[in-house]
């Protein structure tokens, strides 16, 4: 199904309460590693959603802007409607970068990297035959991720 593209700000609270949702997991002396591993792929799952839909809401804002022969005060009524849109998701997403960035310093400074191990068990728990090395491949996986999350603009406060 088709879906038009649009920034999400309910993405962006998503991203939130997945990652409070890891600390206390991480905290827990049993780690739940099916737990885990939910949230670490609800969150990759979630942030791939929100990146997906703003590109797509930016292509079709791109063949909108490109269309001609719209009237002046259809193109106007356009544009203040945009702007608002526009207003409103950047407000949500400087609150939210914020929160982000800071829940991402407190889950590395937590040991974030023990979720990645538990992550890679859950994967190869069903393996016909796990390896050390497919293992280390997929705890290797789940810190790029990680590393990719940091790299999108989150970056930690000093």
């Amino acid at each position: 199904m088709h879906r038009p593209g649009e920034l999400q700000t309910t993405a962006l609270h998503d991203i939130l309460d997945l990652l409070d949702a890891l600390l206390p997991l991480l905290a827990d002396e049993a780690r739940d590693d099916a737990k885990l591993h939910l949230t670490l792929s609800s969150l990759v799952d979630r942030i791939e959603q929100l990146t997906s839909r703003a590109q797509s809401f930016m292509r079709g804002l791109q063949r909108t802007v490109d269309l001609h022969g719209i009237s002046v005060e259809a193109f106007l009524a356009y544009k203040e409607k945009l702007i608002e849109y526009l207003e409103r998701f950047i407000g949500e997403l400087v609150v939210a970068t914020n929160r982000i960035a800071e829940a991402l310093f407190q889950l590395e400074s937590a040991g974030v990297n023990l979720a990645f191990a538990a992550a890679a068990r859950r994967e190869l728990a069903d393996a016909l035959e796990p390896t050390p090395e497919g293992f280390a491949a997929a705890e290797i996986r789940w810190q790029q991720r990680w590393a990719g999350l940091a790299t999108k603009g989150l970056s930690f406060p000093d």
